[in-house]
């Protein structure tokens, strides 16, 4: 089993990697079309989530792990900010375009294929999946409520689904969809005790830990501390 994580970890790992190399070329990212950016970032924070995962079990397995967690999170940081920095620079541009055009035409975008991590109904990752349902689709001011509730209804399942499944797919169903979701889910009390559990359920160190093994120890302690700190924010 530890095997097969590994190299399940390292597959993943690889996306992250070649994601990298892609902002680093800076002609690369110019040339990509905004739904090809925000495509590969949706990829990006699917990738990492599954990242974070596959370490989890790993350490649970063998916390004798030398996995170079910081150098991951680094380059992940790194591609988030390149990538949301020129989609937004593309959306801008897209918007003045439109603006200078004849004020009575509304554009309606084809819907594009986005994927972000689903949301099944575990409270520790409500706010993370909130945060990024929001920044990629609520903010996105191209999109109506209808199209934003059929991409809400896409990354549910489970529980959460059930909640809103029954709402029409009109307008006034998109805001109560995410009241319901917030009222069920941002359980403050809930969300912290599962991130204190992921804590107290952390593997024990070896009796001869080396640098790595602490900094794999305390990298998954930091998370979820900043997880828990982002409850407030």
């Amino acid at each position: 089993e530890l095997k097969n994580l590994s190299v399940s970890r390292g597959y993943i790992k690889g996306i992250v990697t070649r994601i990298f190399n892609f902002v680093s070329d800076e002609n690369e990212v110019r040339k990509c079309s905004t739904e090809a950016l925000i495509t590969k970032r949706d990829k990006l924070l699917s990738a990492f989530k599954e990242y974070e995962a596959f370490n989890m079990k790993i350490l649970a397995l063998n916390s004798s792990d030398t996995e170079n967690i910081d150098e991951v999170e680094k380059r992940y940081f790194h591609c988030v900010t390149v990538l949301n920095e020129n989609i937004k620079k593309q959306s801008d541009c897209s918007q003045g375009t439109q603006e200078s055009g004849s004020s009575s035409v509304i554009c309606r975008p084809k819907l594009p294929n986005i994927n972000i991590p689903t949301f099944s109904g575990k409270y520790s990752e409500y706010v993370a999946f909130i945060q990024i349902y929001k920044s990629v689709i609520h903010n996105n001011k191209a999109m109506d409520n209808v199209q934003k509730l059929y991409y809400l209804r896409s990354f549910l399942e489970g529980q959460p689904y059930d909640l809103i499944k029954n709402l029409p797919l009109v307008s006034e169903s998109y805001d109560k969809a995410i009241q319901l979701l917030d009222k069920r889910f941002y359980n403050k009390q809930q969300i912290a005790s599962e991130h204190v559990n992921t804590i107290l359920d952390l593997p024990p160190l070896p009796k001869f830990a080396n640098a790595e093994h602490f900094r794999n120890f305390v990298s998954v302690i930091r998370q979820t501390l900043a997880a828990l700190e982002n409850l407030d924010a």
